[in-house]
């Protein structure tokens, strides 16, 4: 099912035929009498961006929706969308695509307003394969920015890396959705070598893990053990194919070097997708977030992920352990979207505990992550799964979404 929604979702988009609801250049504010009343009412986003990224994990800004909040959740979303625009199915062979742009020409020719002040670093690529057989060249799958222009700096109130991750357009990424089964993660960081950052805290401190009522220490463990993956995704992210590009790869190390440049500053890293994008901004969001807890334990350096229509990335494992991590993952989630109920259709989060339990052992027991805001398009458009699934869908309930008592505008 979760294939089949993707493959019509990219056939209509490529033959146009899958309408866009209107989006205006920014969104618009609340009416005055829906702005937030907690203590972020009227306050810049300079001043509440780690709220923002999910350090409260976002109370007070969640019901009704603060309008900040709301621009971010759009501007990152913008980013999501920006990868479908810049991807070209045409341009390599073997049904597979790349990018349009030159990386240097990225965010001048593709024209979209939430790459204002930012500069791609390094463009992702993943390999996939059919069923088992090798391809032979990787495909074209995001980009790495980072905020480079002072004054958008100041806006924002830090400097801002971003990793977006593009959905399902080529038939391999299909056939990898469809490989829904569990497997153990492979996420060792033992072959990454590193420079020991030298911190402005002192290493020592140890790290307040929230929620948790303890201390997790910077020498805390940071085994997999017991994590299982999506094996489609997983694949995604770590495989390399004949030209040895590898998606893990390029995260780890320009993120490292990006927080080793910028070090003495306050720094945020930030992943978005859609679909299968956002189900690979959830499991590089908690692989980089390991990485830098281990490596980087005094720099408390917010990871966040705006994950628009995920699917199901892993086990209750890996559910737990993304929390404590300290992994803040926002999902949003259109509850006419066939997408995020899978895979996991029968044993998730939505099951009697002692049901999952029992069958946690099974390759097909999900559990999401995050914290979800749940969107309804049944008001606008009609039940097409196509429709539903749409990143441009999620982004027009987005702009009229106002909170769970009132969840619309009239």
């Amino acid at each position: 099912m979760f294939g089949i929604v993707h493959h019509l979702c990219s056939i209509l988009r490529r033959m146009r035929l899958l309408p866009s609801p209107s989006r205006s250049s920014s969104c618009p504010l609340l009416q005055e009498d829906l702005m937030n009343p907690t203590r972020y009412e009227n306050i810049a986003l300079a001043d509440m961006w780690k709220d923002i990224q999910g350090e409260n994990s976002w109370k007070g800004l969640l019901d009704p929706m603060n309008h900040v909040f709301k621009r971010e959740i759009l501007r990152y979303g913008d980013f999501a969308e920006l990868c479908y625009d810049a991807f070209d199915i045409k341009l390599s062979t073997n049904d597979l695509g790349g990018c349009k742009y030159s990386l240097d020409k990225l965010f001048q020719r593709a024209r979209h307003s939430c790459s204002a002040g930012y500069e791609v670093t390094k463009y992702l690529y993943a390999e996939t394969d059919a069923l088992g057989t090798p391809i032979e060249q990787s495909v074209w799958i995001g980009f790495i920015a980072v905020c480079t222009d002072p004054q958008e700096i100041r806006r924002l109130g830090r400097r801002d890396i971003v990793v977006a991750w593009r959905g399902t357009e080529t038939r391999q990424e299909w056939i990898q959705d469809a490989r829904d089964f569990l497997v153990p993660a492979r996420l060792s960081l033992s072959h990454f070598k590193h420079k020991v950052v030298k911190a402005r805290f002192p290493t020592t401190a140890p790290l307040r893990k929230k929620g948790l009522g303890r201390r997790l220490s910077s020498t805390a463990s940071l085994s997999d053990k017991g994590v299982r993956l999506e094996k489609g995704f997983l694949s995604c992210y770590i495989s390399k194919g004949e030209d040895s590009r590898c998606a893990r790869d390029t995260v780890i190390s320009e993120i490292l070097r990006l927080v080793d440049k910028f070090k003495d500053e306050s720094l945020s890293v930030t992943f978005t997708g859609h679909s299968l994008g956002a189900a690979l901004a959830t499991l590089s969001s908690y692989d980089i977030k390991k990485f830098l807890n281990s490596n980087f334990p005094a720099l408390p350096i917010p990871v966040t992920a705006f994950a628009f229509a995920s699917p199901r990335v892993g086990n209750r494992a890996f559910s737990l352990r993304t929390e404590e991590l300290g992994v803040k993952v926002l999902r949003l989630v259109n509850k006419r979207d066939v997408v995020p109920k899978v895979p996991g259709f029968v044993f998730n989060e939505n099951s009697w505990p002692w049901l999952t339990k029992l069958f946690d052992w099974l390759p097909w027991t999900y559990f999401h992550v995050g914290v979800p805001i749940v969107l309804d398009n049944n008001d606008i458009r009609n039940l097409d799964p196509a429709y539903a699934h749409s990143l441009m869908t999620y982004l027009h309930l987005i702009e009229t979404y106002v909170g769970e008592v009132r969840p619309f505008k009239s």
